[in-house]
């Protein structure tokens, strides 16, 4: 059987992104070193996250996105508290009876869903 272990992210800088999903998460940084950066949840064994720095900017839009599933607090809050920590907020999207989410992006402009849970 397979599992995922990591998504890594290609970025430009590590530390500065995966200081921005700690925050976003509530992980912790699990291994740091200037080229290499991993993140993950210290209470349960989900998929972590790694950071790598590559000396080429992000040019072309995202193959894969994140669903950050809200869970303990309104959508608008999150959405609002992500604006914080330096998240943009592309749109609002829709979808009837399948869904509703923001289209957002992270610090270095990574595209990520924020998706309301039951309690949100």
């Amino acid at each position: 059987m397979l599992s995922i272990l990591l998504t890594t992210f290609d970025c430009e800088d590590a530390a500065a992104l995966s200081r921005f999903w700690v925050k976003t998460l509530g992980y912790t940084i699990t291994f740091e070193r200037a080229d290499w950066v991993m993140i993950g949840n210290p209470e349960r064994k989900d998929v972590g996250l790694g950071f790598q720095p590559v000396p080429e900017k992000k040019t072309v839009k995202n193959r894969v996105h994140l669903d950050i599933l809200v869970r303990d607090e309104p959508l608008e809050t999150a959405r609002a508290r992500l604006e914080g920590f330096g998240a943009t907020t592309d749109r609002f999207v829709d979808n009837g009876e399948a869904g509703q989410h923001y289209t957002m992006r992270d610090i270095e402009g990574n595209k990520f869903w924020l998706v309301p849970g039951a309690e949100s």
